[in-house]
């Protein structure tokens, strides 16, 4: 994933989070709320939250990895083919990034990962 870059997304560049949630709107506040001056709108299925983000896109503010964390989009997505019966299916999620869905193409029974391409 590429990693995030504050003024890319103010300036309406799109951004995920780490596992592959859409984010609607980024606000900075400088130091008004903190360690955490970045309101982001996510939707995340059927729903919508706002989370607090350190200035580099992180949702903790000690570093440690999470699935909030934001990331900037990358051009390429994939998605995982699955043997459903005699015909292929994708899982419900597109991947920017290869190695997430090699990693879960690994556990389930895939047929494999493959590259969308733009029409």
């Amino acid at each position: 994933m590429k990693k995030f870059n504050l003024e890319e997304a103010l300036n309406g560049k799109p951004v995920i989070t780490r596992d592959g949630c859409k984010v609607m709107d980024i606000k900075f506040f400088g130091s008004f709320t903190g360690h955490y001056p970045l309101v982001v709108h996510i939707q995340k299925s059927v729903l919508s939250c706002l989370l607090f983000y350190t200035e580099k896109g992180r949702f903790a503010n000690d570093e440690t990895d999470s699935p909030n964390d934001l990331f900037m989009v990358e051009e390429e997505m994939y998605v995982v083919l699955l043997r459903d019966g005699d015909r292929l299916r994708t899982t419900n999620r597109i991947y920017y990034c290869k190695d997430d869905a090699i990693i879960t193409s690994k556990n389930c029974e895939s047929v494999g990962v493959y590259k969308l391409e733009k029409i």
